[in-house]
Formats: structure tokens, C-alpha cells, sequence
């Protein structure tokens, strides 16, 4: 999971050569529901085709016609159908249809910039933290939306969702993008196996459900139970999937990253406002000493450090003692369906909402198009629709799905159409799976409004005139985190890596982004 995420924070780091590159700027102007099967798998084939380009409005009398484009959504056998079936009826409602421009997951950051720098026929895109969003908006290259979304026009749209989460979806004091609301809050909780927890509190005493854990800092009284769980022959009595600081530090209430997408290793004390460089703080020697000991009593498995290791095969084989769950509403129930298999859960206790919680999905415009008016239009359709988000998530009533007699969505297995809700729409807007608890929707709410809102949750980092120190400690970064978060390098390897981030700049970074961040905690927000 990580290894995915870090392939992504340094392609999204090239996006702004992409853009500048091109020649003429344009001018300044995310839990799931769906089939819950997943976009990848085998018989997927890659779309590779560039979209139409040229920027003339396709329209048949008063229709419009958009280029949307899309990450994951790719293979799916009946594409074409569901997609003439939502065309028909937004056609009617708002006059406005899509062509539709899938793009494998694993190829989107790279595919959009270059289509955006390039002024591809692209109207509509997904965006998130992890494509780049808040540089593309930066260079131009996404549309300011900050009338669309103040218009009393799109009334509808702003309410299908709390002030708190537009507001954290702005960039420099602008809205570049629609937020699909969803889980808008982040925090973490620890998984094993049930099998596994049942085996060693009946041999060994250990409940693993009556655990103290509150936050990162309790990890230690885990390890009782990692001990029995390698005593009883796991292969992975701790698997690295997201239990590590890179993930668990957004939710921690004494420290989080200055910028988790940019992914450098500089951390913020939400309570003294300073900022540390995390090799360096004295605060984290504990974690450290402690993932160190755990390596050398055998809790980590070298094979993690591999690319292209399947954690998920792991978790789904039940093969290991601990590992960690980003916490979603209906927890329980959703981690048992990701994995096929039962698992219990020990909780952390706060969720925050953080700079990139927010922007996990999005819909943005293109700086260029001439047809901001109808994509506008057709975003709030899908935001606040029910018929139309549930097209798009779950495909056509009686081929791809049927309702049970509570009107709740009963998945038709294999039909040939996988989406999802998070990546689409509102959690509000579209329809529930039989399959979730009855109060889902409710969970949903509760979970945001319960969720503590980050300081700097607004807070964009500006790295003009250190772009090389950024780039140097984002390199060093993906060369020595895992290693840290593993073990396999502990407090003897401090000195030697706070050197190497001194010598790559992140003395300056600290003092540039420091100044940014008292000034942006000074002004009346």
C-alpha cells in the first residue's frame, strides 16, 4: 500500500515540469459503496488511446457533450452500456453528456498532467492529493470554481454537504475542486485475524479486544500478543500495511505531518505550532527503539521491503498477527467485506480531518474548457441525484443490481460493472448496499461531525525557491522510510540520516515552511 502511495507522491512531484513545459500557460481563472469487487483484477485490459482533441464542442442541438476523465473504472465488459444509459438521462435533465476516458489506476497521475498540459479535449477530471490537485491548480492548469460554488445556482450542490468540508477543500483561498462527500475525517485502528485473536486468548490469555490503544504511542502493548502470534507460526506477526508514523501521524493528537501529500519528513506539534524534522525530535526515540526491537525479534518480514509485495493477499489469507485499518464508518463490517475474511479491530481514539482527508476525491474542471458552465452542471447532477449517481456506481437496475424490499442495493455478482461511491458522488446521494449496516448513512454523519478538524487542515505548503531541498528529501525519504518503519534501521542509523537531510536542505525547508505556517495561523481565517 505504502510503496503505491510513494510512486504516486513522486510522480505527482513532476507534474509541475509537465505543465510548465507545454508553452503557454492557461490563464488563472477521494468508503466505499458501489460493487465493492474493485477496479483491478485479471481480463482487465489497459486504455492507452488519447482522447479527442481540438476543444470544439461536440453538441447535438442543445446538448453538450464532455470529455470526463477518470482513474481506475477501466476493463469494466458494459461500459459502454451504463454509460449510454446515464447520457439518455442527463441528456433530458440538464442537457449534457459525457465521453467517458478511463485511465489505469496506476497510470493516472502521469496520463492527466500530461493531457492537461498538453490542452487535451479534456472538460472534467477526478482529483485527488494523490494526483497532484493543489499543483495543478497552481500552474493553471484546474479551473477556479469559487463563483460556481458561491452561486446561489448551485445552492443544491454546496448543501449536499457541511461548510467544514468545502472550507477544507480550498487551495490558497480558492475552491479548484468539488469534494465527493465521503468519509472526511481520517484515523487508524489496529487489525488481526479473529481466528488468530480467539486461538491466542484461549491458549495464551491474551485478549487482543481488551488491549489499551488509544493512539501510535500504545503500540507497545501490543507485544505480548505479537509474541504469541509468531509463536503460533504466522508468517507476518506485524505487516507494515499503513502501521507505520507515515500514515498513523495523521491522526495523532500531539504531532502531524507539515504536508502528508508531499510526503518530507518534517512534522508539526499541533500544541506549540513548531515544526521538527522527525529523525531529529527526541519525542519519536521511543517509536523507534521500540519498531527496532520488534525487527530483531523476528516481528518483520524482509519480503515487505520488496516492490510489488501483495499485502492484500496476506490479509486476506489471515497469515499474520497485527496490522493496521484506516477507519471508515460501519468499521467492523467494512473491514471483514475488504478482506473476505473476520477480523477484529482495536480503535484508536480521534479522527482527524486533515489537509488531504478532504481531498481524497474530487471532481475538477480543466482551466481551458469553454464548457465549464454544463460540466458544472453535470457535477451537480451526479452530486446530488439519486437515479444518476446510482447509474454511475452500481450500473442499471436488473442487469447489474436489484433493490431489496427496503429499496437497498443487492449486487448482481459478475454483471460486468464495478465503481464506486466515494470516488463518484456524496455518500448521501447515492443508494446502500444490503450489504451495510441499516443506519450506514447515519454512521457516515456521525463519523464527520465527530472528527477533530486539523489546525493546518487549509494549510498548502509553498516551495518556491527550495524545490530542490523538497526534491532531495523526498528522495531520501522513499529510500529510507520503509527501512525505519520496519526496523531494519533504529536509533543507531539516526545520526548518519539527520545528516543526510541537513546536507539535502531540511533546515532551510523547516525555516521556509515555518514562516508560511505562522503567518497562515496569524491570519483571520
Amino acid at each position: 500500500m505504502k510503496k503505491k502511495i510513494l510512486s504516486l507522491v513522486m510522480a505527482a512531484a513532476l507534474t509541475a515540469g509537465l505543465i510548465a513545459g507545454c508553452g503557454s500557460k492557461p490563464q488563472d481563472a477521494g468508503s466505499g459503496g458501489g460493487n465493492d469487487a474493485g477496479n483491478a483484477g485479471a481480463g482487465q485490459q489497459e486504455q492507452t488511446e488519447q482522447p479527442q482533441t481540438g476543444g470544439e464542442a461536440k453538441e447535438s442541438g442543445d446538448v453538450v457533450n464532455l470529455v470526463l476523465a477518470i482513474r481506475g473504472a477501466i476493463g469494466n465488459a458494459r461500459e459502454q452500456e451504463i454509460i449510454d444509459a446515464m447520457n439518455a438521462y442527463s441528456a433530458e435533465k440538464i442537457g449534457v453528456t459525457i465521453t467517458f476516458l478511463p485511465t489505469e489506476a496506476s497510470e493516472y497521475v502521469d496520463t492527466i498532467a500530461r493531457y492537461l498540459a498538453a490542452k487535451d479535449d479534456i472538460d472534467i477530471c477526478f482529483m485527488a492529493s494523490y494526483t497532484g490537485l493543489v499543483d495543478l491548480a497552481r500552474q493553471g492548469a484546474l479551473m477556479d470554481l469559487t463563483e460556481y460554488v458561491h452561486s446561489p445556482e448551485y445552492e443544491k450542490l454546496y448543501g449536499v454537504m457541511p461548510e467544514n468540508i468545502w472550507e477544507g477543500s480550498l487551495i490558497d483561498g480558492k475552491y479548484y475542486c468539488v469534494p465527493n462527500y465521503k468519509e472526511s475525517a481520517i484515523g487508524f485502528d489496529l487489525m488481526t485475524p479473529k481466528a488468530l485473536a480467539d486461538t491466542i486468548k484461549e491458549k495464551y490469555g491474551i485478549d487482543f479486544n481488551a488491549i489499551e490503544c488509544h493512539n501510535m504511542w500504545d503500540l507497545a502493548n501490543f507485544e505480548e500478543y505479537v509474541e504469541a502470534a509468531k509463536q503460533e507460526g504466522v508468517s507476518y506477526p506485524v505487516l507494515d500495511y499503513d502501521l507505520d508514523l507515515f500514515y498513523w501521524m495523521q491522526s495523532d493528537d500531539r504531532y502531524e505531518w507539515v504536508d502528508f501529500a508531499s510526503n518530507i519528513p518534517i512534522v508539526h506539534n499541533r500544541e506549540t505550532h513548531e515544526l521538527s524534522l522527525v529523525y531529529e525530535n527526541e519525542d519519536f526515540l521511543p517509536y523507534f527503539e521500540l519498531i527496532r526491537s520488534w525487527n530483531k525479534k523476528g516481528y518483520y518480514n524482509e519480503e515487505e521491503l520488496l516492490d510489488g509485495f501483495q499485502e492484500n493477499l496476506i490479509l486476506q489469507s489471515g497469515d499474520y498477527g497485527l496490522a493496521s485499518w484506516t477507519s471508515v464508518p460501519d468499521n467492523q463490517q467494512s473491514a471483514c467485506d475488504m478482506f473476505g475474511t473476520e477480523v477484529y479491530l482495536n480503535e484508536f481514539d480521534n479522527n482527524y480531518i486533515t489537509q488531504t482527508s478532504v481531498l481524497g476525491s474530487t471532481w475538477a474542471i480543466a482551466s481551458y474548457s469553454s464548457k465549464a458552465d454544463a460540466a458544472m452542471k453535470w457535477i451537480e447532477l451526479v452530486e446530488t441525484d439519486t437515479k444518476f449517481a446510482d447509474l454511475f456506481v452500481y450500473g442499471i437496475e436488473g442487469t447489474d443490481y436489484t433493490r431489496d424490499e427496503d429499496g437497498r442495493i443487492v449486487d448482481i455478482p459478475d454483471s460486468g460493472w464495478n465503481n464506486y461511491t466515494w470516488k463518484v458522488t456524496s455518500y448521501e446521494t447515492a443508494s446502500v448496499l444490503n450489504t451495510k449496516a441499516e443506519d450506514y448513512k447515519e454512521q457516515y454523519t456521525q463519523f464527520n461531525d465527530a472528527a477533530k478538524i486539523s489546525d493546518i487542515a487549509g494549510f498548502r505548503a509553498v516551495y518556491d525557491g527550495v524545490e530542490s531541498e523538497k526534491a532531495a528529501l523526498q528522495a531520501l525519504q522513499v529510500e529510507i522510510q520503509d527501512l525505519y518503519y520496519m526496523g531494519f534501521y533504529g536509533p543507531d542509523n539516526l545520526e548518519d540520516t539527520i545528516a543526510k537531510c541537513k546536507a539535502a536542505g531540511s533546515d532551510a525547508m523547516i525555516e521556509k515552511l515555518q514562516a508560511q505556517l505562522d503567518e497562515y495561523l496569524a491570519a483571520d481565517r
